[in-house]
């Protein structure tokens, strides 16, 4: 812990978190300083899509009423190791997370090509795109990042909007 935040102590490509000073004339608080959390690699969000269905997992989301949301199959956070993939990728992109908490985090968002014959982890489960429409219309259900990927699937959930 310093003056300017919090660092790893031996290891540079860790997440830290560092203070910036912030100021705005027109608030009632003119100047503070925010801490963000800065990472020294990208993360990735990866959903797989086969047939007509997702593969999607269940994971703890603190913050969220029940403590759980449905998300995409893959989720490695920016800073956390990002293994080599030889998956077929449909599309991808990168987005910003930065904000009120983030600086220089970006997560790589990937819709692949997925394999329905093969076994699934734990707490994942091969969902039709119908229900995951319908996910998708309730509150506190599906993740951040699920939702960013599902932009990517509206003609397949809405097969009419074509004709």
């Amino acid at each position: 812990v310093t003056e300017a935040g919090i660092e790893p102590r031996t290891n540079p490509n860790l997440v830290s978190a560092h203070l910036y000073h912030t100021s705005c004339g027109t608030r009632e608080v003119k100047a503070w300083y925010q801490p963000m959390i800065s990472a020294p690699s990208r993360g990735r969000v990866t959903l797989q899509v086969a047939g007509g269905h997702c593969l999607l997992q269940v994971r703890r989301e603190i913050g969220i009423e029940g403590g759980f949301v449905l998300t995409a199959s893959e989720i490695i956070n920016p800073g956390e190791h990002v293994p080599a993939s030889d998956e077929q990728v449909i599309t991808s992109f990168i987005q910003s997370d930065e904000g009120g908490r983030f600086n220089q985090h970006e997560t790589e968002y990937r819709l692949v090509e997925g394999d329905r014959s093969k076994p699934v982890a734990e707490g994942m489960k091969w969902v039709p795109m119908a229900e995951l429409k319908q996910s998708l219309a309730l509150s506190n259900v599906a993740s951040f990042q699920l939702r960013c990927m599902a932009s990517l699937l509206i003609p397949e959930m809405n097969p009419t909007l074509g004709t």
